[in-house]
């Protein structure tokens, strides 16, 4: 039944979004056609780790990574959620965090298949700097799409100094927090477990 939950959750995301498309279609309104056919694209994701790269994520980090997907395209991009609250994209940041930090956990996991046992403190190290990792290659991707494209997704504008850098180091530090949260709840989990 749990399994049964994320897909009828993930597949629901899916359907807001493919109905969304249509009817955006239908009015004649082509405003965030293109973003919500990639967020659509998006939240196909597994098929490619799974395809490509043999790789198989748990139901919910599965359901997390489309949650994310539509929180962050679907709300923030085409519903203006990042202009209407200006806590949406630390809010993001700071999920993400969690996120990458699970699915390190599930990748070391998935790489130490072979191996008795599980070294927990190497997969704890593994997750934290999988997601902080995550989250720095995230805002190297922003700064080269602004870069290359004239955006300003990273809200410098004409500021400079620390100013420009606040953006980034909002999120840097919004992504670590995330992390450092669900690192402490997982090992307070572990320690539970052990007694």
């Amino acid at each position: 039944m749990k399994k049964d939950l994320h897909k009828i959750l993930n597949n629901i995301l899916k359907i807001i979004i493919i109905v969304t498309i249509v009817i955006k279609l239908a009015i004649s309104n082509y405003e965030n056609i293109g973003m919500l056919i990639l967020a659509f694209l998006l939240t196909h994701y597994e098929i490619i780790l799974n395809r490509l790269f043999k790789i198989k994520l748990n139901n919910l980090n599965n359901l997390l990574i489309v949650l994310f997907i539509f929180l962050a395209q679907y709300l923030g991009s085409c519903l203006n959620f990042y202009d209407l609250f200006s806590w949406w994209d630390i809010m993001l940041h700071f999920i993400s965090g969690i996120i990458m930090f699970l699915i390190g956990i599930d990748l070391y996991t998935l790489i130490n298949k072979k191996q008795q046992g599980t070294r927990v403190l190497t997969m704890l190290l593994f997750a934290v700097f999988f997601a902080l990792a995550i989250g720095n290659l995230w805002e190297i991707w922003e700064y080269t799409t602004d870069a290359i494209l004239k955006l300003d997704s990273q809200k410098a504008g004409e500021l400079v100094g620390r100013l420009a850098l606040k953006d980034t180091m909002t999120d840097l530090i919004a992504s670590a927090l995330g992390t450092a949260l669900i690192l402490v709840f997982k090992v307070l989990k572990l320690r539970g477990e052990r007694k």
